[in-house]
């Protein structure tokens, strides 16, 4: 975690999951990833693909698909 100009930690990587919008491939959001520094990419189905990405690479991968962020398990 990494301290933000207000004090508070923020992750420094989102645990997401993601579904590409219309007009857009899975094949695109796994090379929009990798490009993105992302880890642990895993396509979980032929629709959806899990990823630990930076959380600055929301804005651009978002334009591509829809993101849900998942809680890290563990936390309450």
């Amino acid at each position: 975690m990494s301290e933000t100009p207000q004090g508070k930690e923020s992750p420094s990587r989102l645990h997401v999951v993601l579904e590409p919008r219309a007009d857009h491939t899975l094949q695109e959001i796994l090379f929009a990833l990798e490009q993105a520094g992302a880890a642990e990419i895993d396509q979980i189905s032929t629709k959806f693909v899990s990823a630990e990405i930076p959380p600055i690479s929301v804005p651009s991968l978002e334009k591509i698909a829809f993101i849900e962020t998942k809680k890290p398990y563990g936390l309450a």
